[in-house]
């Protein structure tokens, strides 16, 4: 379980393990795995400044909006980002 003192944006939290997915909406094509990654790769293609929801989206496939589905932010997607290339959480 996460500490109370260390506020954790949502999809850090979803992403580790200490916070459910949310069930409502529409079914999801993707993983949050496979959105970081996507993230990364145009990171490392184009550099960190061409990373928008947008960008991301067109190297998936989708439309942009349906990223809010599994990161709330840029930022959390940035933060995701820099997650994992740290590799796996803490125990």
């Amino acid at each position: 379980m996460s500490d109370p003192d260390i506020d954790l944006p949502e999809s850090v939290e979803i992403a580790w393990g200490l916070r459910e997915r949310p069930g409502k909406g529409p079914r999801r094509s993707l993983t949050l795995e496979q959105v970081v990654a996507a993230g990364i790769r145009v990171a490392e293609t184009e550099g960190l400044p061409a990373v928008s929801m947008s960008r991301v989206a067109g190297e998936l496939g989708v439309a942009t909006m349906s990223l809010y589905r599994y990161v709330s932010a840029k930022s959390d997607l940035l933060e995701l980002m820099a997650d994992a290339a740290y590799g796996d959480p803490p125990a």
